[in-house]
């Protein structure tokens, strides 16, 4: 039993190692686990088929070659750590983490296939509006990893001379070319070499190219142009101030109509924009874009004016326009307007706006997802670097026409809502009319017929009422008539009594008188006789 027990345990160990061995080859092998290594950097084993040989000699001695015993089944382990899978991409510093050109042809690479997987849609629609998937998800995860590699692959490395550095950089120089990016195979020496300002140039023709440009939609641009010329305060400029030359450096379509845009923003805002250095050295010109789009995030009344740009243009036009006037003493005054219109400020004072500006900006960015590319102390105080205002400016610009795509979203549905919210309360307020009047028609006829059924009940209730008191008077009266004749009647019996009785005692009197005569009588012929 033990022995069939520990056979069984074996068994059952080595199918759930070989699981995860395969597991862990394929996914290294499809490069499902990215920017990590299978194997340790100071081991001697770089393959998962080393790993399996070393397995089968260490348990499965007996077994023969296992390798060969996996393949008729149709198990391959192909997974193979490079030393450039080992390579650390981070970078330290530009003169020694650059000049190799391993990292930027990996970062070419890397740029082209977000490129190329932004570009070509994987799927299309048929003449129903259905969508069909061209490919798999595999088939794309193949053709992609392709188009990372393709540099990459024809490195070499490790790039411990010079002339392994220089082919490595030609090798992002030519991809460059490919793209009409224009550098010179001359940079290649330079960067390998360390040379900052070559290694710069060349990191800015690159980010010009992969990100400014394709962040920037010129359809977009001119439309938003386009709208912002219609602005009544545009129109209020005069036609000067909105000919004015614009200067640029670095001059390219999408760059020209970058500026355009800032340009029609800033005379919309009282803000004079003419290139991309001294017109946002005072941060004026950025919070006038931001403002303009995301006035809750930044009131307009929160940016102040008074920066030393504006201090420096002020005595530009004073020293043009200086007064000069004299007595009749041969007095000479000179007047100068400026000293009035500035009010006197101090140098400091005026950093200090321009620095309150720059704070004012920075807090509004951190709200819409902008990164820092530049500081205050880069920007403030200084002639700002073109380059780096034209990064930022891009990013801003995305940022505010995405927000500004979403407001006018916002609005759109918010009109749609109200017309239907107006719509649906027209239609109960009809509704609430007709139900109302159909309220008030049969309230009418229940009023009518509550006030017939009240009517005639109060007509009963008199007529019944009026009854009961004729039958009361009509029974008083009979009563009353019926005591006066009782009484009458009465009268007469007693009447008729007391005529008996006086009758009676008249006649006992007649009677007695006529007795007592006749005894009388009697007596005297009595006595007579």
């Amino acid at each position: 039993a033990n022995k069939a027990f520990r056979e069984s345990m074996q068994a059952h160990v080595l199918k759930q190692f070989m699981t995860v061995y395969m597991f862990l080859d394929k996914a290294y092998a499809a490069k499902v686990i990215r920017n990590q290594c299978l194997f340790r950097a100071t081991s001697t084993i770089k393959s998962t088929a080393e790993v399996l040989v070393v397995f089968e000699r260490s348990v499965l001695a007996g077994e023969g070659d296992l390798k060969k015993h996996l393949k008729l089944l149709g198990i391959e382990f192909n997974a193979i750590q490079t030393p450039l899978d080992e390579f650390d991409f981070r970078v330290v510093t530009l003169a020694n983490s650059i000049c190799d050109g391993v990292r930027l042809c990996r970062l070419i690479d890397l740029l082209c296939a977000q490129s190329a997987s932004s570009s070509s849609p994987f799927s299309h629609s048929d003449s129903y509006g259905r969508a069909i998937p061209q490919t798999t998800e595999a088939e794309r995860g193949k053709a992609r990893e392709k188009r990372v590699q393709t540099l990459t692959s024809q490195l070499q490395f490790p790039a411990d001379s010079e002339s392994a550095r220089i082919h490595n950089l030609m090798l992002v120089i030519k991809a460059l070319k490919r793209r009409k990016c224009p550098v010179f195979e001359s940079t290649a020496r330079d960067v390998a070499r360390g040379h900052r300002d070559a290694t710069l140039a060349l990191l800015w023709n690159i980010m010009l190219k992969f990100k400014i440009v394709d962040m920037l939609d010129d359809a977009q641009l001119l439309t938003e142009i386009r709208r912002l010329k219609q602005h009544r305060s545009y129109k209020q400029v005069d036609e000067a101030r909105r000919a004015s030359d614009c200067q640029m450096f670095i001059n390219t379509p999408s760059l020209n109509l970058l500026l355009q845009w800032c340009k029609c923003v800033g005379l919309i805002h009282g803000v004079e924009i003419t290139n991309f250095n001294t017109s946002f050295s005072d941060g004026r010109a950025l919070c006038a874009l931001i403002t303009h789009y995301l006035p809750g995030t930044l009131p307009e009344s929160e940016i102040r004016h008074e920066t030393t740009m504006t201090v420096q243009n002020a005595t530009r036009q004073d020293e043009a326009c200086t007064v000069v006037a004299q007595t009749t003493t041969d007095f000479v005054a000179t007047f100068s307007p400026g000293v009035n219109r500035v009010g006197g400020r101090s140098h400091i004072y005026l950093q200090d706006n321009e620095k309150h500006n720059f704070k004012m900006v920075a807090s509004a960015l951190r709200r819409i997802g902008v990164p820092m590319l530049a500081l205050k102390k880069d920007l403030s105080g200084s002639i700002p670097d073109e380059k780096s205002v034209i990064a930022y400016v891009t990013y801003i610009c995305r940022a505010l026409l995405d927000v500004d795509h979403e407001y006018f979203a916002a609005v759109k549905v918010q009109q749609w809502w109200r017309a239907h919210l107006t719509t649906r309360q027209e239609q109960v307020r009809q509704a609430a009319l007709m139900t109302a009047n159909e309220r008030t028609r049969a309230a009418t006829v229940l009023q009518g017929a509550m006030r017939g059924f009240m009517v005639r009940t109060q007509l009963t209730h008199k007529h019944v009422s009026a009854t009961c008191l004729q039958a009361i008077a009509r029974g008083f009266l009979s009563r009353h008539n019926t005591t006066q004749l009782k009484k009458k009647e009465e009268m007469k019996r007693n009447h008729s009594r007391a005529t008996v009785v006086i009758q009676s005692f008249v006649r006992q009197f007649l009677a007695r008188k006529r007795v007592l005569a006749l005894r009388k009588e009697q007596q005297l012929q009595q006595q007579k006789q």
